[in-house]
């Protein structure tokens, strides 16, 4: 990947210097990894220069291709877009967002900005999504008379899961499973003139069966994402994400909220069974005297306005409302006491104008700066009782031993991918 960097880089005029300022600029993870040597980069930009010489002295002679005249309509010639494309398409689709045709032609180009070469065009956004569509990968679903919403088949969730290591799928759309058996039999499928709308395309082969997943791998599975998304400093936390419908109901009163700028959910280090561990804490301030922004990713930020309250999840019951619970690390049902950490802007300024003591009825629309929460009181509140201290909360969020532990962290632990950084800690542990 960093050759192909360097070679886009060479190609657009940038001299050696601009290609070093553009790798320390973005602090690139391989780079961060060698210690910004710039050795190590040189190499690279030696190896792209000797590969254009190559290309430019080569003697073989000019061959025509026939096929390149009259090539195949095609969406893009990247198949590993088209799998980035879906992979982006299934996590947003797991969060509860369902866009409608044009808004997804819009996802697809935003996608294709996190690449090296330029952004494809509206015009092949429109191409990918048709063909994505007519391959069987995508389903559209009507939502009134002018829009219809976009959905994951079967055969596109199954194409957005990344294959062994870090390797992701290649996905062609040179031509559509109907074309393929036009060409094979040489007779078009029957009804395939009359048809208004593209039939849903046969399989070609018989998919292979998954293997079962083992019950440790479900656990480790769970305890991953609820130690992520679900816990703040292994305190249970209430999301709101997606369209769902929830109720809760509020323990700490509004004049007990605390608010301030967090780092959310930082992964710090693996337990003895090799699973993350992460740490929500109290951002300074003043950012550029914060010492955590100098050990993370340029792009990201604290969250500020962030405010925290104790709150409990509640549900619906055939006599009403009862407390909700959930599983724990343990396989434990628990009841769902914990706390909320949202946005002052879109969150606890609107549930300020709730009663306290209600149970209220909770509904996210819109995504990112649009995301917007509406409240409704549905029923008086519950008799709760709970040992969960606020207050040592909120002194574990601002507690200096957490910075401590992230100071002593390996230098750029936070640029490392997840397996890369059990591989170091597992080497500490050893050299230790």
């Amino acid at each position: 990947m960093e050759l192909r960097i360097v070679s886009a880089l060479q190609r657009a005029g940038a001299s050696d210097e601009e290609i070093f300022a553009y790798f320390d600029h973005y602090e690139l993870p391989r780079y961060a990894e060698e210690g910004r040597s710039r050795n190590w980069l040189q190499s690279l930009i030696k190896a792209s220069n000797n590969t254009r010489k190559s290309k430019k002295t080569s003697t073989q002679p000019l061959r025509v291709i026939e096929n390149e005249h009259n090539p195949i309509k095609q969406s893009y010639a990247d198949g590993v877009l088209v799998h980035r494309v879906l992979r982006a398409r299934a996590a947003n689709e797991a969060e509860g967002h369902r866009p409608i045709l044009t808004k997804w032609r819009q996802e697809i180009i935003e996608v294709s900005k996190d690449g090296v070469t330029k952004p494809v065009s509206l015009m092949t956004a429109r191409r990918m999504s048709e063909a994505l569509i007519e391959q069987g990968y995508v389903r559209l679903e009507p939502l009134n008379k002018k829009s219809k919403l976009v959905l994951l088949t079967d055969k596109g969730w199954e194409a957005s899961e990344l294959v062994r290591g870090k390797w992701s799928r290649y996905i062609h759309l040179w031509a559509s499973p109907t074309t393929l058996r036009t060409a094979v039999t040489g007779k078009e499928p029957p009804g395939h003139e009359q048809a208004s709308q593209p039939l849903e395309p046969e399989r070609l082969s018989v998919r292979k069966r998954r293997r079962p997943v083992s019950a440790e791998k479900k656990r480790i599975g769970h305890i991953s994402s609820l130690r992520k998304d679900n816990q703040i400093n292994g305190c249970y936390r209430l999301r709101f994400k997606g369209n769902k419908i929830r109720y809760i109901q509020l323990i700490t009163p509004p004049d007990e909220w605390a608010v301030g700028r967090l780092w959310l959910q930082l992964q710090v280090e693996f337990d003895q069974n090799g699973l993350p561990q992460h740490l929500t804490l109290l951002a300074e301030e003043d950012p550029d005297a914060d010492p955590i922004s100098v050990l993370v990713p340029s792009r990201w930020e604290d969250r500020k306005d962030q405010v925290l309250a104790l709150a409990v999840e509640i549900e619906e019951a055939d006599t009403g409302y009862r407390l909700a619970e959930y599983v724990d690390e343990q396989g434990e049902l628990r009841p769902a006491v914990g706390v909320i950490v949202q946005s002052s802007a879109n969150f606890f300024t609107p549930l300020l104008a709730q009663p306290h003591g209600k149970i209220l009825r909770v509904q996210g629309t819109g995504e990112g700066k649009k995301r917007r929460y509406s409240f409704e009181p549905v029923a008086d509140a519950l008799p709760i009782s709970t040992d969960l201290d606020f207050g040592q909360l909120l002194s574990d969020i601002a507690s200096t031993t957490h910075r401590d532990r992230i100071a002593k962290l390996p230098a750029g632990w936070f640029h490392m991918p997840p397996k890369r950084k059990a591989l170091v800690q597992r080497l500490r542990d050893f050299a230790g």
